[in-house]
C-alpha cells in the first residue's frame, strides 16, 4: 500500500437509483475535493426516471444542483463546478473483463489532470446496492492501481477533506479493512447520524449506530453511506454478497472481514452529511430488513438464534398491532423468505 505521504490511490463508487438530482448534488461535493488521486464510478442502476440523460446534462453543463439559498450546507456545492466536464459513458456489458483494457485507456488513472475523473456506468437492470457496487468494485480490482475503495452512498454530501481525513485514519490501522466517516443528519448539519458505524449485537440480532465517542471500542461494522474498504480487505474478503440486494450487506462485509483478520475504525474528522432512506419503499424496507436480519442471524449467530428469532417475530407483529397492515405483510414475507433461503432481488 502507497505511504501516507505518497498518497493511496482511490476508486470512489457511487450507486444511482431514481436519485439524479441527490447524485449530481453529491458529485458537485465529491469533485472538489482536496484529495489528488482518485476517480469516480457512477453506477446507473437501472433507474426508471431517465437518470443517466439528466447526469449527462449536467456533466455537459446544460443542468445544475439547486439548494435552498440559506441551506447550511449550500458553500459545499455553490457555486456550481466549471462545465463541461471530462466524462465517459459506458453499459454495464461493456464494463466487463473482456472490455477493461479499453476502458482503462480511455478512463483516468487516479490522479491524471488530463483524462476523464468520472465515468457513468448504465445497468439495464436494478442489481441492488450490492450489485451495483460490486460492478465498480471488479473493475477497481481488475484495473490493480487503487489502493482503497470508497462506497458512498448517492444521498450524501462531503466535506473538501473528508477523504483526506478517511484515508489518513485507515492508513493509521495496522489491519486496515473498512474505515467509516462521521455521519452527520444533511436535514440537521449539527446532529450526529453515526460515528463511522455501530454495533449488532448477537444475543438480539439488533444493530445500533455508535453516536458517542466512549462506545467507539464496541464498533463492529460501518454503515455503508460512507465506507472505505482497502484492497487487501477485498482480496480476501470478496465482493459485497449479492444474496443481501439492499439492506445489511455492509453489516455483513465488516463481520466477514472480521473473519479475515481485519479491522473496522471510524475518522471522526472525515465528515459526510447523509439524508436516510430516500431510495426505498417503505415495503420493500421492512421485506428486505426482516429477511436480512434473519438471514445475517443465520450466518454468524446460530448459538444465539432462539433469542433472535423471537425478537424478529416481535418486530413483525408489532407492525399488526400498530395496524400497519402492508408492512406487516412485507415482514412476515421476509421472514417466511429468510427461513427458505430465498436470497437475492425477491420483489
Amino acid at each position: 500500500m502507497a505511504t501516507e505521504k505518497e498518497h493511496s490511490t482511490v476508486c470512489i463508487i457511487i450507486l444511482n437509483y431514481n436519485g439524479w438530482a441527490d447524485t449530481i448534488e453529491c458529485l458537485e461535493s465529491v469533485l472538489r475535493i482536496e484529495y489528488p488521486k482518485y476517480a469516480v464510478l457512477v453506477v446507473e442502476n437501472g433507474s426508471t426516471d431517465n437518470s443517466l440523460e439528466f447526469l449527462k446534462n449536467w456533466a455537459d453543463g446544460k443542468l445544475d444542483a439547486w439548494l435552498k439559498p440559506l441551506h447550511p450546507l449550500r458553500h459545499i456545492t455553490y457555486p456550481p463546478l466549471k462545465k463541461p466536464l471530462i466524462y465517459s459513458v459506458f453499459s454495464a456489458d461493456e464494463f466487463s473483463e473482456n472490455g477493461y483494457p479499453k476502458i482503462k485507456n480511455e478512463f483516468s488513472r487516479p490522479g491524471s489532470t488530463n483524462k476523464n475523473r468520472l465515468c457513468l456506468i448504465k445497468s439495464d437492470k436494478n442489481l441492488g446496492f450490492t450489485g451495483g457496487n460490486n460492478i465498480g468494485i471488479r473493475f477497481a480490482l481488475w484495473h490493480d492501481d487503487y489502493d482503497f475503495i470508497w462506497l458512498l452512498n448517492n444521498d450524501t454530501v462531503v466535506e473538501r477533506n473528508a477523504l483526506t481525513n478517511l484515508v489518513r485514519r485507515a492508513q493509521t490501522n495496522p489491519c486496515p479493512g473498512i474505515t467509516g466517516s462521521r455521519l452527520m443528519m444533511y436535514d440537521k448539519p449539527e446532529m450526529v447520524q453515526a460515528l463511522g458505524g455501530g454495533r449488532v449485537s448477537p444475543i438480539w440480532g439488533t444493530t445500533r449506530h455508535i453516536q458517542s465517542e466512549d462506545e467507539l471500542k464496541k464498533m463492529n461494522y460501518i454503515v455503508g453511506a460512507s465506507f472505505l474498504i482497502s484492497k487487501e480487505c477485498v482480496e480476501k474478503a470478496g465482493l459485497l454478497c449479492d444474496k443481501f440486494f439492499v439492506y445489511s450487506d455492509d453489516t455483513d462485509y465488516c463481520l466477514n472481514a472480521a473473519r479475515h483478520g481485519f479491522e473496522v475504525s471510524a475518522a471522526l474528522d472525515s465528515i459526510v452529511f447523509h439524508r436516510e432512506g430516500r431510495a426505498t419503499s417503505s415495503f420493500l424496507k421492512n421485506y428486505y430488513g426482516i429477511r436480512n436480519s434473519l438471514y445475517l442471524n443465520l450466518k454468524y449467530f446460530r448459538r444465539y438464534l432462539p433469542t433472535n428469532f423471537l425478537y424478529i417475530l416481535l418486530r413483525v407483529f408489532k407492525r399488526l398491532i400498530r395496524f400497519h397492515f402492508k408492512e406487516f405483510l412485507a415482514a412476515a414475507r421476509g421472514v417466511f423468505d429468510g427461513i427458505r433461503g430465498k436470497m437475492g432481488k425477491q420483489l
